[in-house]
This record gives C-alpha cells, sequence and structure tokens, in this order.
C-alpha cells in the first residue's frame, strides 16, 4: 500500500475481529457457552460497522471538478497534475501571475488567483467553478499553509500566532465554509492538508500546532453536521511528516532563530527560560537534520489524496509512511505525562 490510513471504524473492525476470533476458539477448545455469546456479540458488531460504514459516489473525472489551494508548487502542485491525469477538471489556487502562468503552462489545469485570506478571492473562485455548468464540483483540497518561527511558547505573541491561524485555519474556514453546501449537494469531499505536529506536538512550533488542530476540529464539525443535515461529505486529513518541498527547504536558521531581536527580548533575570529557548534550538536544528536526511518525496504522499478523492470509502486521516502511523498511534495511547518525557528528550 502506498499511503498508511487510519479510520475509526476500520479500528474497531479490526479490533472486533480478533476479540470475535478469540472468543470463538477458546469457547469451542473449553466449551464453554459465554465463550460463543461473546463471539457472537463480535460479529454482530462488526456486521454493523460494515453495514455503517459511510459509502461516497466514485466521482467520473469527465464530468467533476476539483479545487486545490496552495498550487503553485510542492504537494499542491503535485496533486494537481495528479488530478488532472485522472481526468478531473481542475482549479489551482496560486497568489501570483508568474505562479498562475507556470501552472497555466501544462494546459491541463485552470489557475486561479485564491489567497484563502481574502474573501473576494474565495468568492471569485466559486464563481468561477460553479460557471462550469457540465462539471460539478466533487472535492476542494485545502492544503494552502504556512509554518511559524521556533521559539518558548510563552515568547510566542499574537502576532505569529496570528499569521498561523489566519493561513492556515480562518483561511480555510471560510474557504470551506463557501464550497461547503455545493459539496453536501454533490456528495463531495474536503482533503485537507494537516501535520504530524498536530499531534506529535513538538517544542517550538506552538502557533503552528495550534493553527492545524484547530483546523482539525473545524473539519471534524462540518463531517458531523453534514452527517446529521442527511447530506453526508467526506472529510480525509493528511498528516504527511516532513516532506521534500519549497517549504521543507526553506527551514533554516531564519526560521529557528526567528526575529533579529529575539535573543534581546529573552528575559535577562529568568536564565531557566534562556536555558530553555537555546535546548529548543538546539533541538530544532537536530531534528531539522535528521528530517532532511530521511525526508519523505512529494511523489510519496500523491496516492493518499488520490485515494481520498476516488474511493467509495475515503479515509478519516493518512499518513506518509508507516514509522508516522506507528508514533503517532503510540502517542494516542500512552498518557500524556510520559509523551511530554518522551519528546523532551529529542
Amino acid at each position: 500500500m502506498d499511503y498508511v490510513g487510519y479510520d475509526s471504524n476500520v479500528f474497531l473492525l479490526a479490533v472486533s475481529a480478533v476479540a470475535m476470533a478469540r472468543c470463538l476458539g477458546l469457547s469451542l477448545l473449553r466449551r464453554k457457552p459465554i465463550g460463543v455469546v461473546a463471539g457472537a456479540l463480535g460479529a454482530v458488531c462488526m456486521a454493523w460497522l460494515t453495514a455503517t460504514r459511510p459509502t461516497f459516489p466514485v466521482p467520473d473525472p469527465a464530468k467533476a471538478s476539483v479545487l486545490i489551494t496552495g498550487a503553485s508548487r510542492g504537494i499542491g502542485r503535485a496533486v494537481a497534475a495528479a488530478y488532472a491525469d485522472q481526468g478531473f477538471l481542475v482549479f489551482a489556487g496560486v497568489r501570483s501571475e508568474e505562479d498562475a502562468a507556470s501552472v497555466a503552462e501544462t494546459g491541463r489545469i485552470v489557475p486561479l488567483m485564491l489567497d484563502v485570506t481574502k474573501s473576494e478571492h474565495i468568492t471569485a473562485a466559486k464563481e468561477r467553478i460553479l460557471a462550469e455548468k457540465d462539471r460539478k464540483l466533487v472535492a476542494v483540497v485545502a492544503n494552502a499553509g504556512i509554518i511559524s518561527e521556533t521559539r518558548p511558547t510563552e515568547m510566542q505573541d499574537t502576532t505569529n500566532f496570528g499569521k498561523m491561524i489566519e493561513v492556515n485555519y480562518l483561511g480555510n474556514v471560510d474557504l470551506v465554509g463557501a464550497f461547503a453546501p455545493e459539496l453536501r449537494k454533490n456528495g463531495g469531499r474536503i482533503i485537507a492538508t494537516s501535520s504530524l505536529l498536530a499531534l506529535v506536538r513538538m517544542r517550538g512550533y506552538t502557533p503552528y500546532i495550534a493553527s492545524k488542530a484547530a483546523l482539525e476540529g473545524y473539519l471534524t464539525g462540518i463531517r458531523r453536521d453534514a452527517m446529521h443535515m442527511g447530506t453526508p461529505i467526506s472529510v480525509s486529513i493528511m498528516r504527511p511528516g516532513l516532506t521534500d518541498t519549497d517549504l521543507a527547504r526553506t527551514l533554516g536558521p531564519g526560521t529557528l532563530d526567528g526575529p533579529a531581536d529575539i535573543h534581546s527580548r529573552l528575559p535577562k533575570d529568568d536564565p531557566a527560560m534562556k536555558q530553555f529557548f537555546e535546548s529548543i534550538q538546539e533541538s530544532a536544528r537536530r531534528e531539522l537534520e535528521i528530517a532532511k536526511e530521511n525526508v519523505v518525496p512529494v511523489a510519496t504522499v500523491i496516492p493518499a489524496y488520490v485515494h481520498a478523492l476516488t474511493d467509495p470509502h475515503p479515509l478519516a486521516y493518512y499518513y506518509t509512511t508507516l514509522p508516522h502511523k506507528i508514533v503517532t498511534g503510540i502517542l494516542h495511547f500512552i498518557p500524556d505525562h510520559v509523551a511530554d518525557i518522551i519528546l523532551a528528550q529529542l
């Protein structure tokens, strides 16, 4: 498999299957009725989970369109090309005329000037997309995002938080809110690029982590509201690790050190803060070196985005590698104070 997914129904189905097999096996060996009953309940649980697993219409590429934000380069650009290869009419959100010209050169993708923080851009994009009467909108890929400077959480100011929240969260709230009615009508899908940091929560990246966690919470609300209204929307959240993109390549001293005056702003009467700041800078540099040695090629993440768009059973979460899934799985089940101890050593 080219990606590692996670869906709560699939997880429960697997647990039920194991429990049922174990109970039936033990009961038959020991001839205990209680085991047969437990096995039967497991079978009922499996049947119920299978029956209630949501199924979405598989879009016909020749009659469907897709919107992707942050499509100038990196993951967004690669996903746009992959969807175009499938035959979809792809609208690619870009933020400069130069990027628009570059995207348009392919001849298969329609560039749109789309800064998700500008409501007029979202309105214009919606009008353009819905003007294609022979193509119904089946998916919005919320991929636009930026990353924050690395510094202690209590030294993160509202300016830094504001930048992350404005683009990574509020911009996507406006985007999804504008297109959600059309997606509900069409049995459509929302695919959002989040991050492993939404779960792993490494030191120094609090504004970025907060913005991605907020986005995931918002999209969960969208999915559940649509389900209760009887017009479901598939919501798939991508949690890639560090991927070989322009954003990843810009990580370095500037991002790690923060503004030029950050060192002068460290409290002189708080040696613990100074020591902590230096430790997270060193930790971030070490993590960055390790990550860049093991950076995931963009091509690795594409199958997950294609599956989320074209499979009748899209997953709730996707991870690009098995180690990413293992790490997040462990963090889900261990106590928070143990996770704090482990992450403090990184």
